[in-house]
């Protein structure tokens, strides 16, 4: 009697721990898409386009505390954060093109030789449906990070685009969406990160300007924007937001294209010729910027709570240990050595902004200004006429934008908005507001 006692104590215990929910958990996706020809081993200075230093996106993809893609190697002896996935796609005309098929492939990236706009969509998609799908149950949530470089940019705002919501038949404007109703519903929010959005052509390749139009489900837009570059086929892309709900921080930052991510050489353009090893180490602030930010975004709640276990003594590593108002003067201060760094090169210097500003029509084919002054010296207005000059030069048009031509000069970070009224100070607040103050 006593055995069957236990018996049916044990099958009632049973039952019941059958019948209770397992708790809904979220699940963070964060995407890095890489610029034209930059792979995942940019992590380290000899695997990036400039040699100089790491680039950015592959170094916290590499470090970041989540479960990578079984074809993709990330660092060994890293614990992956429970619920935490990534990928890098690496950028058009990289691996696994040929040395002939990446010419090809960079002047065409709407071409699908080896690695262009769509067969990078196709990777990115595969990661969600091999990787994070399957590990998101009925009641939990997904939050897709999205970073981008360069042409990366593109792919990142195009991914978020096709989260759209689905429709009846056809797509608007003949995509296919990436998913059904019921993983749309579990998407609880896209946060995009991006530098240097281009597209660097002007052909057609099957994605329209609707596709920069972002969805609702997109909560947060960070998008920062070189303040120097005047490379042919450098127009900048800036996108629309269907949401009024989504929050939008568009910065124009000092230096070029690529000294945003990590490139030191004086002309802000990796090259093969011998301006490759003229470099000045004090464009790492314009790095630092970029990276703070990204650290400050991706570490928010809303951002899934990213984390990255970087070498000790990294720059990266010290983040978690800084109060936030401690890493605001910090954050602050690179800001105010980019503002410091010479503009226009005089007394036969060689680095400065106005070295970055003049390119051929492949970038960075000029050298470097030289003791020419007069070439180094042109003064470029302030905004709003110097995004008139910038934005309207090249071959995608400027978007008009629903919610206002709102970018923040961070030079006004360091001397105030003469237009507005705001001290520096007041400007510092408004730009760490947006990146999640305490």
């Amino acid at each position: 009697m006593k055995k069957i006692a236990t018996f049916v104590l044990i099958m009632l215990l049973f039952i019941t721990m059958a019948g209770t929910d397992v708790a809904a958990k979220q699940v963070v996706a964060t995407i890095y898409f890489g610029g034209t020809q930059c792979e995942w081993h940019g992590w380290s200075p000899i695997g990036t386009l400039w040699d100089t230093h790491h680039e950015l996106l592959a170094y916290m993809q590499y470090y970041q505390s989540a479960t990578p893609w079984v074809n993709y190697k990330s660092v060994q002896g890293i614990t992956p954060k429970a619920n935490h996935y990534k990928h890098f796609v690496n950028g058009i005309g990289a691996t696994p093109c040929t040395a002939i098929n990446q010419l090809l492939q960079v002047a065409q990236p709407w071409n699908d030789i080896c690695r262009s706009w769509e067969q990078n969509q196709a990777e990115a998609k595969g990661f969600m449906d091999t990787v994070v799908w399957p590990q998101v149950g009925a009641d939990d949530t997904v939050i897709i990070n999205l970073i981008g470089f360069s042409r990366g940019c593109i792919s990142a705002l195009v991914f978020a685009d096709r989260c759209a919501p689905p429709v009846d038949g056809p797509h608007p404007w003949g995509k296919d969406l990436y998913w059904d109703a019921d993983k749309y519903n579990k998407i609880d929010r896209i946060n995009i990160l991006v530098y240097e959005p281009v597209s660097g052509d002007d052909a057609d390749w099957r994605i329209k300007l609707e596709d920069f139009s972002l969805n609702d489900k997109v909560g947060h837009f960070v998008g920062l924007y070189a303040r120097d570059e005047r490379s042919d086929l450098f127009a900048p892309t800036i996108p629309a937001f269907k949401s009024d709900a989504t929050i939008v921080l568009k910065l124009m930052v000092p230096g070029s294209h690529e000294t945003l991510v990590g490139n030191q050489q004086i002309t802000g353009h990796s090259t093969y010729t011998t301006s490759k090893y003229w470099t000045d180490a004090r464009l790492v602030k314009n790095y630092y910027v970029s990276e703070t930010i990204a650290w400050k975004l991706l570490s928010l709640p809303e951002w899934g709570g990213v984390e990255f276990i970087p070498p000790s003594g990294d720059l990266l590593a010290s983040y978690p240990s800084k109060s936030d108002a401690a890493l605001k003067t910090e954050f602050f201060g690179y800001v105010g050595d980019m503002h410091a760094y010479p503009d226009i090169c005089t007394g036969g210097e060689i680095a400065c902004y106005g070295t970055m500003r003049y390119h051929g029509f492949i970038a960075g084919a000029l050298e470097y200004c030289g003791d020419e002054g007069s070439r180094c010296s042109k003064e470029y207005p302030d905004p709003p006429v110097f995004y008139s000059d910038r934005f309207a030069f090249g071959l995608w048009p400027l978007i008009d934008l629903p919610n206002g031509d709102d970018f923040i000069n961070m030079k006004y970070a360091v001397d105030g908005d003469i237009s507005s009224g705001k001290t520096a100070s007041q400007v510092q607040d408004d730009i760490w507001a947006h990146l999640g103050s305490d």
